[in-house]
Protein backbone atom coordinates (compact mmCIF):
# COMPACT_ATOMS: atom_id res chain seq x y z
CA UNK A 1 0.00 0.00 0.00
CA UNK A 2 2.77 2.57 0.75
CA UNK A 3 4.95 1.44 -2.57
CA UNK A 4 1.28 2.54 -4.17
CA UNK A 5 0.97 6.31 -2.70
CA UNK A 6 4.20 6.41 -3.42
CA UNK A 7 4.49 5.92 -7.28
CA UNK A 8 0.69 7.70 -7.13
CA UNK A 9 3.00 10.86 -5.83
CA UNK A 10 5.29 10.39 -7.95
CA UNK A 11 3.09 10.29 -10.87
CA UNK A 12 1.41 13.48 -9.82
CA UNK A 13 4.85 15.46 -9.86
CA UNK A 14 5.37 13.83 -12.95
CA UNK A 15 2.42 14.77 -15.36
CA UNK A 16 2.23 18.36 -15.03
CA UNK A 17 6.16 19.06 -15.90
CA UNK A 18 5.54 16.87 -19.07
CA UNK A 19 2.52 18.36 -20.59
CA UNK A 20 2.75 21.99 -22.04
CA UNK A 21 0.50 24.50 -20.22
CA UNK A 22 -1.01 26.70 -22.09
CA UNK A 23 1.38 30.08 -21.42
CA UNK A 24 3.93 27.34 -23.20
CA UNK A 25 1.57 26.90 -26.36
CA UNK A 26 0.85 30.49 -26.81
CA UNK A 27 4.49 31.38 -26.64
CA UNK A 28 5.05 28.45 -29.21
CA UNK A 29 2.15 29.54 -31.47
CA UNK A 30 3.71 33.22 -30.95
CA UNK A 31 7.22 32.04 -32.62
CA UNK A 32 9.01 31.87 -28.81
CA UNK A 33 7.14 35.57 -27.55
CA UNK A 34 5.73 35.32 -24.14
CA UNK A 35 2.02 34.85 -23.70
CA UNK A 36 0.20 38.34 -24.00
CA UNK A 37 -1.29 39.92 -20.89
CA UNK A 38 -4.96 40.89 -20.55
CA UNK A 39 -5.72 44.49 -21.07
CA UNK A 40 -6.56 46.42 -17.44
CA UNK A 41 -9.20 48.56 -17.76
CA UNK A 42 -8.76 51.83 -15.91
CA UNK A 43 -9.98 52.93 -12.87
CA UNK A 44 -12.32 55.90 -13.01
CA UNK A 45 -14.50 56.06 -9.73
CA UNK A 46 -17.63 57.00 -9.72
CA UNK A 47 -19.89 57.76 -6.79
CA UNK A 48 -23.58 57.40 -6.79
CA UNK A 49 -26.51 58.31 -3.77
CA UNK A 50 -29.47 56.33 -3.79
CA UNK A 51 -31.96 56.35 -1.11
CA UNK A 52 -28.95 56.91 1.63
CA UNK A 53 -26.66 53.94 0.16
CA UNK A 54 -23.36 55.35 -1.70
CA UNK A 55 -22.53 53.24 -4.27
CA UNK A 56 -18.90 53.54 -5.78
CA UNK A 57 -18.05 52.05 -9.32
CA UNK A 58 -14.64 52.51 -10.92
CA UNK A 59 -15.61 51.33 -14.31
CA UNK A 60 -19.11 53.05 -14.69
CA UNK A 61 -17.21 54.95 -17.72
CA UNK A 62 -17.24 51.81 -20.07
CA UNK A 63 -21.08 51.86 -20.16
CA UNK A 64 -19.88 55.30 -22.53
CA UNK A 65 -20.59 53.31 -26.27
CA UNK A 66 -19.00 56.71 -27.91
CA UNK A 67 -15.65 57.14 -25.90
CA UNK A 68 -12.76 56.09 -27.82
CA UNK A 69 -11.01 54.93 -24.98
CA UNK A 70 -13.51 52.05 -24.70
CA UNK A 71 -13.55 51.14 -28.28
CA UNK A 72 -10.09 50.90 -27.40
CA UNK A 73 -10.69 48.45 -24.74
CA UNK A 74 -13.12 46.58 -26.27
CA UNK A 75 -10.75 45.63 -28.98
CA UNK A 76 -8.05 45.04 -26.89
CA UNK A 77 -10.06 42.68 -25.30
CA UNK A 78 -11.01 40.62 -28.12
CA UNK A 79 -7.23 40.64 -29.34
CA UNK A 80 -6.09 39.14 -26.42
CA UNK A 81 -8.93 36.84 -26.54
CA UNK A 82 -8.26 35.98 -30.30
CA UNK A 83 -4.15 35.07 -29.00
CA UNK A 84 -5.14 33.34 -26.19
CA UNK A 85 -7.68 31.33 -28.18
CA UNK A 86 -5.62 31.02 -31.29
CA UNK A 87 -3.91 27.13 -30.68
CA UNK A 88 -7.46 26.22 -30.87
CA UNK A 89 -8.93 27.14 -34.24
CA UNK A 90 -8.45 24.34 -35.65
CA UNK A 91 -10.78 22.78 -32.79
CA UNK A 92 -13.22 25.31 -32.99
CA UNK A 93 -13.51 24.76 -37.10
CA UNK A 94 -13.62 20.94 -36.50
CA UNK A 95 -16.79 21.69 -33.17
CA UNK A 96 -18.20 23.78 -35.69
CA UNK A 97 -18.81 22.08 -38.49
CA UNK A 98 -20.10 18.94 -36.24
CA UNK A 99 -22.92 20.56 -34.85
CA UNK A 100 -23.40 22.23 -38.36
CA UNK A 101 -23.95 18.88 -39.17
CA UNK A 102 -26.58 18.49 -37.25
CA UNK A 103 -28.75 21.18 -38.25
CA UNK A 104 -31.20 21.20 -41.19
CA UNK A 105 -30.53 24.30 -42.69
CA UNK A 106 -33.11 23.91 -45.54
CA UNK A 107 -36.32 23.78 -43.15
CA UNK A 108 -39.56 25.10 -43.04
CA UNK A 109 -41.69 25.41 -39.27
CA UNK A 110 -45.50 24.44 -39.34
CA UNK A 111 -47.80 26.76 -40.79
CA UNK A 112 -50.39 28.60 -38.72
CA UNK A 113 -53.66 30.22 -40.10
CA UNK A 114 -54.93 34.06 -39.02
CA UNK A 115 -58.03 35.31 -41.01
CA UNK A 116 -57.83 34.11 -45.29
CA UNK A 117 -53.80 32.67 -44.84
CA UNK A 118 -51.39 30.34 -43.47
CA UNK A 119 -48.43 32.15 -42.13
CA UNK A 120 -44.74 30.60 -41.16
CA UNK A 121 -40.80 30.98 -41.95
CA UNK A 122 -38.79 29.04 -43.56
CA UNK A 123 -34.71 28.87 -43.71
CA UNK A 124 -32.42 27.92 -46.78
CA UNK A 125 -29.16 26.59 -46.73
CA UNK A 126 -26.13 29.18 -46.19
CA UNK A 127 -28.38 32.00 -44.95
CA UNK A 128 -28.29 33.03 -41.60
CA UNK A 129 -31.53 34.48 -40.95
CA UNK A 130 -35.34 33.03 -41.44
CA UNK A 131 -37.63 34.13 -44.11
CA UNK A 132 -41.30 34.95 -43.23
CA UNK A 133 -43.92 33.65 -45.50
CA UNK A 134 -47.45 32.92 -46.18
CA UNK A 135 -49.93 31.40 -48.15
CA UNK A 136 -53.57 32.35 -48.90
CA UNK A 137 -56.50 29.87 -48.42
CA UNK A 138 -54.84 27.12 -48.45
CA UNK A 139 -51.29 25.16 -48.37
CA UNK A 140 -51.01 24.37 -51.91
CA UNK A 141 -51.56 28.05 -52.56
CA UNK A 142 -48.59 29.86 -54.18
CA UNK A 143 -46.00 31.17 -51.57
CA UNK A 144 -45.75 34.74 -51.20
CA UNK A 145 -42.88 36.18 -49.38
CA UNK A 146 -43.60 39.02 -46.66
CA UNK A 147 -39.92 39.70 -45.00
CA UNK A 148 -36.64 37.98 -45.72
CA UNK A 149 -34.21 39.18 -43.62
CA UNK A 150 -31.26 38.02 -45.17
CA UNK A 151 -32.47 41.04 -47.30
CA UNK A 152 -32.50 43.56 -44.48
CA UNK A 153 -29.47 42.39 -43.48
CA UNK A 154 -27.48 43.43 -45.99
CA UNK A 155 -25.53 46.01 -45.23
CA UNK A 156 -25.74 45.23 -41.29
CA UNK A 157 -23.51 42.92 -38.87
CA UNK A 158 -27.03 41.86 -37.15
CA UNK A 159 -30.39 41.59 -37.88
CA UNK A 160 -33.07 40.48 -36.03
CA UNK A 161 -37.33 40.51 -36.21
CA UNK A 162 -38.63 41.45 -32.56
CA UNK A 163 -42.05 41.55 -33.51
CA UNK A 164 -44.50 40.26 -36.14
CA UNK A 165 -47.93 40.81 -36.28
CA UNK A 166 -50.15 39.51 -39.44
CA UNK A 167 -52.76 42.64 -39.69
CA UNK A 168 -56.46 41.91 -39.71
CA UNK A 169 -57.25 42.84 -42.76
CA UNK A 170 -54.62 40.48 -44.34
CA UNK A 171 -52.93 43.91 -45.76
CA UNK A 172 -49.94 43.03 -44.47
CA UNK A 173 -47.48 42.58 -41.69
CA UNK A 174 -46.83 44.74 -38.96
CA UNK A 175 -42.91 44.07 -37.58
CA UNK A 176 -40.16 45.28 -35.51
CA UNK A 177 -36.59 44.81 -36.36
CA UNK A 178 -33.50 45.36 -34.34
CA UNK A 179 -30.41 46.79 -36.77
CA UNK A 180 -26.77 46.87 -35.50
CA UNK A 181 -27.27 50.03 -35.37
CA UNK A 182 -26.35 49.65 -31.68
CA UNK A 183 -29.65 48.31 -30.72
CA UNK A 184 -32.23 50.90 -32.29
CA UNK A 185 -35.38 49.74 -32.90
CA UNK A 186 -37.94 50.20 -36.26
CA UNK A 187 -41.27 49.64 -37.09
CA UNK A 188 -41.87 48.14 -40.93
CA UNK A 189 -45.33 47.86 -42.31
CA UNK A 190 -46.00 45.60 -45.57
CA UNK A 191 -43.74 46.51 -48.40
CA UNK A 192 -41.02 46.91 -46.35
CA UNK A 193 -41.45 50.90 -45.60
CA UNK A 194 -39.74 51.42 -42.59
CA UNK A 195 -39.77 54.31 -40.09
CA UNK A 196 -36.05 55.55 -39.22
CA UNK A 197 -34.33 53.64 -36.59
CA UNK A 198 -33.86 55.78 -33.40
CA UNK A 199 -32.13 54.75 -30.29
CA UNK A 200 -32.89 52.05 -28.03
CA UNK A 201 -36.47 51.71 -26.52
CA UNK A 202 -38.86 50.30 -24.61
CA UNK A 203 -42.18 49.20 -26.07
CA UNK A 204 -44.79 47.20 -25.98
CA UNK A 205 -46.29 45.13 -28.37
CA UNK A 206 -50.20 47.08 -28.04
CA UNK A 207 -48.45 49.97 -29.19
CA UNK A 208 -48.34 49.21 -33.13
CA UNK A 209 -51.39 51.22 -34.25
CA UNK A 210 -53.30 48.74 -36.78
CA UNK A 211 -55.69 52.17 -38.76
CA UNK A 212 -52.37 54.01 -39.97
CA UNK A 213 -50.97 53.33 -43.00
CA UNK A 214 -47.61 52.45 -41.40
CA UNK A 215 -47.87 52.09 -37.73
CA UNK A 216 -45.97 54.36 -35.09
CA UNK A 217 -44.28 52.92 -32.71
CA UNK A 218 -44.79 54.38 -29.10
CA UNK A 219 -41.88 54.21 -27.20
CA UNK A 220 -40.44 55.53 -24.23
CA UNK A 221 -36.23 56.13 -24.33
CA UNK A 222 -34.50 54.16 -21.82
Amino acid sequence: MRNQSRWLFLLLLFVPAVLPNNSEVIAQSNGGAGAPQPPMAEKKTKTTNIHGTTLVDDYFWLREKTNPAVMAHLQAEDAYTQAMMKHTTALQEKLYNEILSHIKQTDTNVPYRQGNYFYYTRTEEGKQYPIFCRKKGTLEAAEEILIDVNEMAKGQKFMSIGLFQPSDDGSGPEAVHESSDRGSYAAAHSGLAFIPPGPRRSWCVSALHRDSAVPQLVASHN
